[in-house]
């Protein structure tokens, strides 16, 4: 068994262990890789587990890339969901960028964080010029 399976399975179950979610509108989706990587067997691992620690009535979503096997009770409006995913993946990688970047050259200690805690939550707010 490989060990990071493992530990990424027995997360999911925990998580669904939890009591944090209502399990009649959770799903659990997971990627599979395809190549060499052992993690395609993750998708018959899960569900196994799930079905062992009583979700098998939980849905389950497996992807490869941007297409896959049909799910029954799972539809996605690409329409929607496309332009918020590329906004998601580009000003997060601009953030990160900004922030390491920032994070060593800070002069007063906590400001980059501080400037990628206010980009995070959309506020608009003063964000601290150098030496002001």
């Amino acid at each position: 068994m490989c060990y990071p399976a493992t530990l990424v399975v027995g997360d999911l179950i925990k998580a669904l262990d939890s009591g944090r979610y209502d399990l009649d509108e959770t799903a659990v989706i997971i990627t599979q890789t395809g190549g060499q990587c052992r993690a395609t067997n993750y998708v018959a691992l899960l569900k196994r587990a799930m079905v062992e620690a009583g979700y098998a009535c939980t849905g389950h979503l497996a992807r490869h890339g941007l297409v896959g096997k049909p799910q029954p009770g799972f539809g996605l409006n690409w329409a929607k969901f496309l332009p918020l995913a590329l906004a998601a993946v580009l000003l997060g990688d601009c953030i990160s960028k900004f922030y390491h970047s920032a994070a060593v050259r800070e002069i007063r200690p906590g400001e980059a964080m501080s400037a990628r805690s206010i980009s995070r939550k959309g506020e608009r707010g003063h964000i601290p010029q150098c030496g002001g």
